[in-house]
């Protein structure tokens, strides 16, 4: 007789994916279709992806449309959540406009969830900018590094993190904030990619302080699986 433990194989996954009509969420959403423990991939944006997807389902869906996105998270109970659904100012979207949209759209996402009996997991998109540049602050933030943002970005990323870390709480579930530098690529709206991409670029003559730069490519992996539950990744 066999004695050999019976392989108890994982359910397969159902991710729901915010932000997929941008730059990052669409390569992301392209990564996860060749994943074969995924099951189904369902995105939500106001915008279209910009990658040829096979298998992924797309809603347009304005982050202010509650209804409709509580629709589709109830439908497709995931059993995982990654929310890049956060706008930078002056990408695709204007500063007030940016703020409102990601506080609407995280708000609606995270509390929908806690009606998703299936859900094992949040991921969500941060950022450096948490940390804050006023005097004082440190340069090379590590896992010690009190967040003190300092722009409307930072405390909206801030914002994000703690409304995930409320419904993660609530739900007994591990979240993963990605605290990322600043995402550039060739096709990413990104205000600070536009500025590398001028002729002379404009830099400071009394100062030099660092700044952190990560490709969308080197992003966009991350984002799944996540890193240790719970954790920070940078």
């Amino acid at each position: 007789m066999d004695r050999r433990p019976e392989v108890v194989q994982p359910a397969p996954a159902r991710v729901l994916l915010t932000g997929m009509g941008g730059e990052l969420g669409s390569r992301v959403a392209s990564l996860l279709e060749n994943r074969s423990e995924i099951a189904r991939i369902v995105g939500i944006d106001f915008e279209p992806p910009r990658r040829r997807l096979t298998r992924a389902e797309f809603h347009r869906i304005s982050p202010h449309r509650s209804d409709r996105i509580k629709q589709v998270v109830r439908e497709l109970d995931p059993t995982a959540i990654v929310h890049l659904g956060v706008y930078e100012p002056n990408a695709r979207a204007n500063p007030s406009a940016a703020r409102i949209g990601t506080a609407a759209l995280s708000r609606t996402v995270f509390s929908a969830c806690r009606r998703a009996p299936s859900l094992e997991r949040l991921v969500v998109r941060s950022g450096i900018e948490v940390y804050g540049r006023s005097r004082g602050s440190v340069t090379r933030p590590d896992e010690t590094a009190v967040p003190r943002p300092t722009c409307q970005f930072g405390r909206s990323l801030l914002e994000v993190e703690e409304l995930a870390s409320v419904a993660g709480s609530a739900l007994g579930i591990p979240v993963t904030s990605l605290r990322f530098a600043s995402v550039v690529g060739p096709h990413l709206p990104s205000p600070l990619g536009r500025i590398l991409r001028m002729p002379v670029v404009p830099v400071s003559a009394i100062s030099d302080l660092p700044f952190s730069l990560v490709n969308q490519e080197d992003a966009a992996p991350r984002s799944w699986p996540p890193s240790p539950p719970g954790g920070t990744a940078r």
